[in-house]
């Protein structure tokens, strides 16, 4: 018996399967087993499928007419006919680095849930890492996205009143199933900053490629993704503002004294670029190893947070646009993400930045 299930939901990416299976198999930890749920999917998937069963007797796959949404009605029988201790997931056009899964079941050995900070690779090769700690208090109540970068112990999931099922209409798939651990105080989580995935959203740039086109992206990257210093290379080159900007409001860090008290409300401790970083769980520090240019985008974060709110002093804001004159790019890009979150903070960056841009 297998310590781990990998479950691979697949519709239409058909050759991208060559790569993301193909990184799953030059994992360290072989102690696992695959199931790729085809939902509707092409005969070309199956052909793919056929060629991986034949070599790897750990891969397997069901094929299913295309069901409702993403076809989530799928996975739950899977999940519940299984033996494994633990549940990961695999996107069909994503690489894992060969530590990936040693990594998830190490959080796994603590803690119920796992979550890792994904790494996100744009269509232009512009990289982001969505650095986040979902234990706190705060953060539960918004789930993380993604299927790479959660895991979570089959125990858990059958204590869940109900498991994966199609998300209502306009619901993120994913968010909607993770949301069903993170609400009960029974589930312990556990969080690592450091990505071991390197994803590749299918956003509206690529909406449109073809699953020949996405296997010809990603096969360059699972030839490399595992060479000495490559995927450290992209994390390293990656903007942290995203997440960091939506964390910041969420945790109140307008009400912190300094940058890092503020990292402190959010479970955060920033440390040497060099270091390992640690598993947080249920909220303690996570330990985010950062560049030198990450905490400057960090830390511009913070005082934009500080500058756009409503108990702003003249020293909040004179702070901030200070930092915004070295960088006005980024604190562009920063108020806009804080606009997800937070529109009226938002607002009132956009004017302080408008203001600056006018004296320039």
């Amino acid at each position: 018996m297998a310590r781990t299930l990998i479950i691979c939901p697949t519709h239409d990416h058909a050759d991208a399967l060559l790569m993301s299976i193909g990184s799953v198999r030059a994992q360290h930890d072989t102690d696992w087993r695959m199931v790729v749920i085809c939902d509707g999917s092409p005969d070309r998937t199956t052909e793919i499928l056929e060629h991986f069963a034949q070599q790897d007797p750990r891969i397997t796959y069901v094929r299913h007419d295309k069901g409702e949404r993403f076809g989530e009605a799928y996975r739950d029988p899977v999940i519940r006919e299984a033996s494994e201790a633990f549940v990961c997931h695999l996107s069909d056009d994503d690489i894992w680095t060969a530590g990936h899964l040693g990594n998830m079941t190490a959080m796994l050995e603590q803690a119920d849930f796992a979550v890792q900070s994904p790494l996100l690779l744009d269509h232009s090769g512009a990289a982001s890492w969505f650095v986040c700690n979902h234990g706190t208090r705060r953060k539960r109540h918004i789930p993380p996205s993604g299927l790479n970068n959660v895991a979570y112990r089959r125990d858990a999931y059958l204590r869940l009143e109900k498991g994966w099922m199609p998300a209502p209409p306009k619901a993120p798939s994913d968010v909607y199933m993770w949301n069903k651990f993170l609400a009960r105080d029974d589930v312990s989580v556990a969080c690592s900053a450091r990505p071991s995935v390197l994803k590749l959203p299918s956003s509206a740039e690529r909406r449109g490629f073809s699953a020949t086109f996405r296997a010809a992206e990603l096969a360059p990257w699972l030839a490399r993704v595992n060479a000495p210093g490559v995927f450290e290379a992209v994390l390293k080159s990656a903007s942290v503002m995203e997440l960091v900007s939506r964390s910041l409001p969420v945790h109140k860090a307008q009400l912190a004294v300094s940058f890092k008290a503020a990292m402190r409300r959010c479970g955060m401790l920033i440390v040497d670029e060099k270091a390992p970083g640690n598993i947080a769980v249920d909220g303690a520090p996570m330990e985010i190893p950062m560049t030198r240019d990450q905490r400057a985008e960090a830390e511009l974060a913070f005082l934009a947070v500080k500058a756009g709110a409503p108990e702003a002093q003249d020293s909040d804001r004179r702070a901030f646009a200070d930092a915004a004159m070295d960088r006005p790019a980024t604190a562009r890009r920063i108020s806009h993400a804080i606009g997800n979150v937070a529109q009226n903070m938002s607002r009132r960056v956009k004017e302080q930045l408008a203001a600056l841009e006018a004296q320039a």
